[in-house]
């Protein structure tokens, strides 16, 4: 079989000798002209009359002006490049552009990348962002964005992140911790969540729910992640297969253990029965009318809880922190890439760095509710603090408590886990599974997609078998 990655270099190798840049010539002025077409790479735009259109995924009208907005301002300073900003509506109609080569940029799911990554319809961007000077200060999810298909790899620059965050009621916390020094009520850990249904038992609400028909495997991950640490895993965009000698994957290491009997414990003294088999809007219904004292939902539901609740009445906090003090958790991202057709890739991928700069990202954060993708937003723009983006700020200063790791949708074995561990989830918790087996079920499934599909986190050289 062939490997679907190769190395950045090997990649520039080639680039180089296609082009007959690398002609007979000693090793040492070889190596030198390999060198000096590398550091010749820039970020710039190079004067040429160029045309690029752009398809972002719908998500505001707010976001798509501010877009074209920016696009003049690009086309201000080089009039020789036109921008056309092009909305689509769907997932499909994206790869669509993509496919046909109708479109120079193209927004994407983490869902999708890995099919326009295998087609060969993206450009891998590693080398255009090693001499970008703002990728220093992405933050630690826009990192784990760009590396979502492996470390030595680059497709998208994140265009808007959302991740689960807790909503828990703020005037019931407030209401018992007024005047106390100690035994106070919290939501920042997950064993905060059965204290506080103790202590505010009064309430008559359930400590915390989530939509479990379809997340409960998002909960395991994270309690799973928190409990190993990144430094266990191959790489954060792997995260189930372990660096660990003489394991395959996470889930024969002593820390999954524990992990799994974190998860059991939670559920069983802060979650309704119930719970785990609502969608998310169920779980977002029993909260808003009062049955929960916390939350856990999507970022991208903020303003449907404001909606229906009255202010004063709730809060929005941080994920919950694992046993090794941190939280880990997954993120859903859209990203612009730079297809493989575009005519002229160096100025698409220059206006994609100027689109995802510093200042005009948090611009885009301020104008349309995006969550910045830059350390830099608060202090470019500190009226984000008074937002519902105040929470992910937070998360950013506090960047040795919060991580991002990924299932490793590089792989084909990722089609359909989702569903299978979710089930092994439910049985699991229902008693019909032991701990022994979910976890030996879990290493069995990633263990042979590790053995059959190879180590796809990696750049390797093109081999045939």
């Amino acid at each position: 079989m062939k490997h679907r990655w190769k190395k950045a270099g090997a990649l520039l190798l080639a680039v180089l000798l296609a082009a007959g840049t690398l002609t007979a010539c000693s090793p040492e002025e070889a190596a030198s002209s390999t060198l000096e077409e590398a550091n010749q790479l820039r970020l710039e735009n190079d004067g040429e009359e160029a045309s690029l259109v752009v398809a972002e995924r719908f998500f505001s009208t707010e976001r798509t002006a501010a877009l074209e907005e920016i696009a003049e301002k690009y086309m201000a300073d080089f009039p020789q490049t036109r921008i056309e900003i092009v909305t689509v509506e769907s997932g499909e109609e994206a790869m669509g552009m993509l496919q046909s080569g109708e479109a120079d940029l193209v927004e994407l799911s983490e869902q999708e990348q890995p099919a326009a990554v295998e087609q060969g319809l993206l450009t891998e961007l590693s080398l255009y962002l090693d001499v970008w000077e703002e990728r220093s200060t992405l933050t630690a999810a826009a990192k784990q964005a760009v590396a979502s298909m492996g470390a030595d790899f680059a497709y998208l620059l994140p265009a808007t992140l959302n991740q689960d965050l807790v909503y828990y009621r703020s005037d019931w916390f407030e209401e018992f911790n007024q005047g106390k020094e100690e035994g106070l009520v919290y939501c920042r850990i997950w064993e905060d969540f059965a204290d506080a249904q103790q202590k505010l038992q009064d309430k008559g609400a359930a400590g915390l729910v989530f939509g479990g028909k379809d997340r409960l495997v998002d909960l395991f991950d994270s309690i799973l992640w928190s409990a190993v640490s990144l430094g266990r895993m191959e790489d954060p965009a792997a995260s189930y297969l372990s660096a660990v000698d003489e394991n395959d994957t996470l889930f024969t290491l002593e820390q999954a253990a524990a992990a799994a009997e974190q998860f059991s414990a939670l559920i069983r003294d802060a979650v309704p029965q119930e719970a785990l088999d609502w969608t998310e809007d169920q779980a977002i219904e029993a909260f808003t009318s009062g049955q929960a004292i916390a939350l856990l939902a999507g970022q991208d539901r903020l303003e449907d809880i404001a909606g229906a609740m009255e202010e004063g009445t709730w809060g929005v906090a941080a994920y919950p922190r694992g046993t090794t003090g941190t939280a880990i958790t997954s993120l859903e991202f859209t990203g612009f890439g730079v297809a493989a057709s575009a005519e002229n890739v160096g100025n698409a991928v220059h206006f994609l760095t100027y689109l995802s700069n510093g200042d005009n990202n948090t611009h885009l954060a301020k104008a349309c509710g995006t969550v910045p993708i830059h350390t830099t937003a608060a202090d470019l723009e500190p009226s984000l603090e008074e937002t519902g983006l105040s929470v992910n700020l937070l998360m950013v200063r506090r960047a040795d408590w919060y991580f991002y790791a990924q299932e490793p949708l590089m792989y084909r074995a990722q089609e359909g886990w989702r569903e299978t561990a979710n089930q092994a989830l439910q049985e699991f918790l229902a008693g019909e599974m032991t701990q022994q087996e979910l976890l030996a079920s879990f290493d069995g499934y990633w263990s042979q997609a590790r053995a059959g599909e190879g180590e796809l986190w990696q750049a390797q050289e093109e081999t045939e078998q």
